[in-house]
């Protein structure tokens, strides 16, 4: 407990969670979903930014450098229900120009922390 105390009190814990099993929840599959815009400027990104805020399906979203703009991770119950997200969420978003989906077969490491020191 004094390790962890110390590691609350120096800032490395930024808070707990549980972390739930998707398939559990009926949405096992998770899609890899990266999209571009038409611009970059501040009112495009707060633009999209908002839309998806509000989205469950969702599960993270990071802003990137290269050739897309976003890449979020969706998690879905099936196909019908990826289309249905692509068609009301993200589709409709203004200044969205491109949309390249990937399906995860399989996760192989899901770590929910860095290392906390160079040795690991």
């Amino acid at each position: 407990m004094r390790r962890v105390r110390s590691l609350e009190e120096a800032g490395y814990i930024a808070g707990y969670s549980a972390r739930i099993d998707e398939a559990a929840t009926g949405r096992p599959i998770s899609v890899f979903v990266a999209v571009s815009l038409d611009s970059q400027n501040r009112q495009e990104i707060a633009t999209f930014e908002a839309a998806i805020a509000s989205s469950p399906q969702i599960m993270s979203c990071y802003m990137m450098a290269g050739e897309t703009d976003y890449l979020m991770r969706v998690a879905v119950a099936d196909i019908a229900e990826y289309h249905r997200f692509l068609a009301d969420v993200i589709r409709p978003i203004p200044g969205v120009k491109r949309i390249s989906s990937s399906f995860a077969l399989k996760a192989i490491i899901q770590r929910v922390a860095p290392p906390l020191s160079e040795n690991g």
